[in-house]
């Protein structure tokens, strides 16, 4: 991969791009996801809505300028929790034991 890269927050405007990165990071789980728990679309665009109307600031990778990869943080009490995490499925499949490797010197935007 080349160009630069980042994480950044995400933006309103980036909502069907979260989307598709969390419906497509589920579907490389389809069968280990439980079946009562899967659905389709995995996240839908209202439930999206309710994760950030709770709170939930998602962030995202970048790479040139394509977002990649997301995560969702949700600051409860003294902790942030993360409640999604996702790549792109060009990512995915980044090894054999499924860890993707993202660079490790990515710049913070604020």
């Amino acid at each position: 991969m080349t160009g630069a890269h980042s994480i950044r927050r995400c933006s309103e405007e980036e909502q069907p791009a979260i989307l598709e990165i969390v419906n497509a990071g589920a579907e490389a789980y389809r069968g280990v996801i439980p079946a009562d728990r899967w659905r389709e679309p995995y996240m839908s665009a209202g439930e999206l809505r309710e994760e950030i109307d709770a709170g939930v600031t998602f962030w995202g990778y970048e790479a040139g300028d394509r977002l990649l990869g997301v995560m969702g943080i949700q600051p409860v009490q003294d902790v942030d929790l993360i409640r999604r995490l996702a790549v792109h499925y060009l990512l995915g499949n980044a090894n054999e034991s499924g860890e993707v490797a993202l660079p490790i010197d990515l710049p913070l935007a604020s």
